[in-house]
């Protein structure tokens, strides 16, 4: 019995239909790497996060699992203040708690609480824990740029590296799920701007 016919389709203004139904944000179209289009999500990480730098916010641009873009903001983080060595062993217990070696984290978190205190680090604990970091990388389990850049933050022993790393320019064009790894990995070398964003090619 209904009269489809006195439906007026002209009065519905699609302008106005929710592009967030519940607050969250529906994917975009944009021409992707290959010219093709595709869906692109804004998908936030941080400032509150398990096993993350404190106070780093980030908003990913997504091509399907593929990053295409990154901003980053810091809030109120004083991380920056610590010394570097003790930045450096926290990368490496943060990016082995990440990769499931839990022991290996452990033994890192020692190292970083013998520096914090001033007492002497147990002879040949840093040799292993690098020994371990290397391992993961040759098993696959982190990628080789997170193993290398491990090894060589807990290798600097005279002085600390400017921070100067910006985040786009470290997690565009990776997949999604290594960028975890690769923020815990390079925390101590990330460049602290209140609001950074990554520059487009």
């Amino acid at each position: 019995d209904m009269d489809h016919g006195d439906m007026d389709h002209g009065d519905m203004d699609h302008g106005d239909m929710e592009m967030a139904p519940g607050g969250i944000a529906l994917a975009e179209g944009a021409d992707d790497r290959d010219g093709l289009e595709m869906d692109v999500l804004t998908h936030p990480l941080g400032p509150l996060l398990d096993r993350w730098p404190g106070g780093l916010e980030l908003r990913l641009t997504l091509h399907g699992d593929v990053v295409g873009d990154a901003s980053a903001r810091r809030w109120g983080s004083r991380e920056q203040d610590r010394p570097f060595q003790v930045a450096a062993w926290d990368a490496v217990a943060t990016t082995l708690s990440l990769a499931g070696d839990e022991r290996g984290a452990h033994a890192a978190r020692g190292i970083r609480a013998a520096m914090i205190d001033e007492v002497e680090v147990p002879t040949g604990s840093a040799a292993r824990l690098r020994t371990r970091v290397a391992r993961l990388a040759a098993w696959s389990v982190v990628p080789d740029s997170v193993a290398t850049t491990l090894l060589d933050l807990t290798s600097e022993a005279d002085h600390a590296p400017r921070p100067t790393l910006r985040v786009g320019e470290l997690v565009r064009g990776r997949d999604l799920a290594d960028v975890r790894l690769l923020i815990a990995s390079h925390s101590p070398l990330l460049a602290t701007d209140e609001h950074e964003a990554a520059a487009r090619d």
